[in-house]
């Protein structure tokens, strides 16, 4: 598939991406050239899929935009202690509940979701999916809350 139009809006290029089958990984930073396996962010001892070392992608852009907008380390200090979390309803859409202390915060906010090829990819586990090698992003893209909104997800405040 070759590289959506440079012109197109974050959201244009990103659907382009998921219509082609690529996948993708949100980050806060915007500096990152291989994603190397490395434990889950989210691990959760009770779940068996993201204990291990890996690269991990969603097939949801929508997915991979919150958690690429919403990055605990550019808040200021003295409320970085605060947990958010994201849960997926019955048709895929993300709906995250993030502290109200980080709103003014939050809703400023921009991350990357990083374009990957699917070929290494080769557990899944819903929308989720995992490579054991690193992986070079075909491409990076520059999101922020408002698309999270524009695609569908939710936020509450809480």
């Amino acid at each position: 598939m070759d590289i959506p139009e440079e012109n197109m809006s974050s959201l244009e290029r990103l659907q382009e991406y998921e219509k082609g089958g690529y996948l993708f990984h949100g980050s806060p930073s915007s500096e990152i050239e291989i994603l190397e396996p490395r434990e889950a962010d989210d691990v959760d001892k009770s779940k068996t899929f993201n204990i291990d070392n890996a690269v991990f992608a969603t097939s949801l852009v929508q997915s991979a935009i919150i958690f690429a907008v919403v990055g605990r380390n550019k808040l200021p200090k003295d409320i970085q202690s605060g947990t958010w979390e994201v849960y997926w309803d019955e048709v895929d859409n993300a709906h995250a509940k993030i502290p109200k202390i980080w709103k003014d915060y939050v809703e400023k906010m921009t991350g990357t979701v990083y374009v990957l090829p699917s070929e290494t990819f080769t557990e899944r586990h819903h929308a989720q999916l995992k490579s054991k090698v690193p992986v070079k992003p075909a491409d990076k893209v520059e999101v922020n809350m408002k698309d999270f909104l524009d695609i569908g997800g939710t936020v509450e405040w809480i």
